[in-house]
């Protein structure tokens, strides 16, 4: 008996990545139309596509609002709607759906390539910190859409709590270890490979030690510690500095502290190369193996 093939999500779910996921696509998109306006759109879907080529220069800033959107998108769609029909008694029952994503089936499911008939948009429902910023994203979303002309009103801007549903200013949550924890992991971390270990092994200890070291001390993001290059650590008045291309392309320079450069000595040593790095060593500072391989977060056993 022939296996029966996954369905697709939704009718519209890859017409939707089409537009929004694949350069350059602009086809019609049926039920998703909306008004005419000010940019060069015929449906709900290639206007939102239209605002996520603004963020084109931030890829991981334009993933995360394209994902927001597209759930926004196929809810609507699942209720036969388009933006200009959404008004805001439509945003609680959204809020709430991105709580409690249901049927489960239909809309969450494991991470897989959007091509995939069995890609969802959830992988499970959302907290309440992550629908707040979802909210955020739309509503940026629809004030660009009312100044393009697509839409002739934001409904985000009529929630009565948007100030505590809608300003991203909240008191910071903050996420350290405490002194006594890290003392004790930074202790773990340096207690020696075995004797009997092999090279792999004393390379791999070494590596985790650095990874550990340089979360802690200079506080990147993953994206910013796999980029990192051996020459962006630079001496420059006397002292060491990272430099570093963050957030929105922006070059900054990091003072790095002697725990880090003792750190980072420690891990050339295994590498075979002198203590300290010079301006001509484009080289990856993170190492997948001894012969130089680019680590991969998706492979890394540290």
């Amino acid at each position: 008996m022939e296996e029966e093939r996954p369905q697709a999500a939704y009718p519209v779910a890859s017409e939707i990545g089409a537009v929004l996921y694949e350069s350059g696509v602009m086809a019609s998109a049926g039920s998703l139309t909306s008004g005419a306006g000010r940019i060069a759109a015929t449906s709900d879907v290639q206007a939102v596509a239209l605002w996520l080529e603004e963020y084109r220069a931030s890829p991981n800033t334009r993933r995360a609002y394209r994902r927001e959107a597209e759930r926004l998108l196929l809810w609507l769609d699942e209720r036969g709607m388009s933006l200009a029909e959404l008004r805001r008694d439509h945003l609680d029952a959204f809020e709430a759906f991105l709580g409690d994503p249901m049927p489960r089936e239909r809309w969450v499911g494991p991470t897989r390539s959007r091509q995939d008939p069995r890609w969802r948009p959830f992988r499970g429902p959302l907290s309440p910190a992550s629908r707040r910023q979802s909210l955020v994203i739309l509503q940026g979303l629809c004030a660009w859409l009312v100044e393009a002309g697509w839409l002739d009103h934001n409904p985000f801007r009529l929630m009565r709590d948007k100030r505590r549903r809608l300003d991203n200013r909240q008191t910071a949550i903050e996420r350290y270890l405490e002194r006594p924890l890290w003392d004790w992991l930074w202790q773990w971390l340096n207690r020696p490979p075995v004797e009997r270990a092999s090279e792999r092994e004393r390379f791999i200890w070494a590596r985790r030690r650095l990874i550990f070291g340089f979360a802690y001390l200079l506080a990147p993001r993953i994206g910013e510690m796999t980029a990192a290059r051996m020459d962006d650590f630079e001496r420059r008045e006397g002292r060491w500095w990272w430099r570093v291309t963050g957030k929105g392309a922006k070059t900054a320079r990091i003072p790095v502290p002697p725990d880090m450069m003792r750190l980072l000595a420690d891990w050339r040593a295994t590498l075979g190369l002198p203590p300290e790095p010079s301006p001509e060593e484009p080289t990856p500072l993170l190492r997948g193996s001894m012969d130089g391989a680019v680590w991969a977060t998706t492979t890394c056993t540290a």
